[in-house]
């Protein structure tokens, strides 16, 4: 078996992106640029694979949640808006579930809420509201987008 770098790996993951060597909606380029990342980051032993589809096999979708057989934990991958959007929504969710069932009925109206969304998003990051593992927001360019990436187990 040929042991191929992870710049090489990049590049076949590039053409199965680009020239849709695979099936045009077999793998999004969310799971692609997840593939990328692990490669990269050695989150995954790649020697283990001959090529390209074998390694693509092992990807476990479900919406933007993805998971590989040879690497630890599920992450989320999303772009930049996807990311403001769900950051927007934990946050929210936050506020109904944590904040306000411990303050008075007679309290909530005075509180304002989209101060206090915005106070929380002023203070944090996405990846200390997104990532449930580490708290961090990582990054990678792949096929001409930015995607950020979140462990949440």
């Amino acid at each position: 078996m040929k042991k191929r770098t992870a710049i090489q790996w990049k590049v076949e993951l590039l053409k199965v992106a680009q020239e849709d060597m695979l099936l045009p909606d077999e793998y999004s380029d969310n799971a692609l640029a997840f593939m990328s990342w692990l490669i990269y980051n050695d989150e995954l032993n790649t020697e283990d694979y001959e090529d390209i589809e074998e390694l693509l096999n092992d990807i476990t979708e479900n919406g933007n949640y993805f998971e590989h057989s040879a690497a630890s934990g599920e992450y989320r991958i999303l772009t930049d808006t996807e990311a403001d959007e769900a950051w927007n929504e934990s946050i929210d969710s936050y506020i109904d579930d944590c904040i306000l069932p411990d303050v008075p009925e007679n309290v909530k109206d005075y509180l304002d809420i989209d101060r206090m969304a915005n106070d929380i998003q002023r203070e944090g990051s996405r990846g200390q509201q997104l990532n449930y593992y580490d708290g961090y927001e990582h990054d990678i360019e792949f096929n001409g987008c930015t995607f950020y990436i979140y462990r949440t187990n």
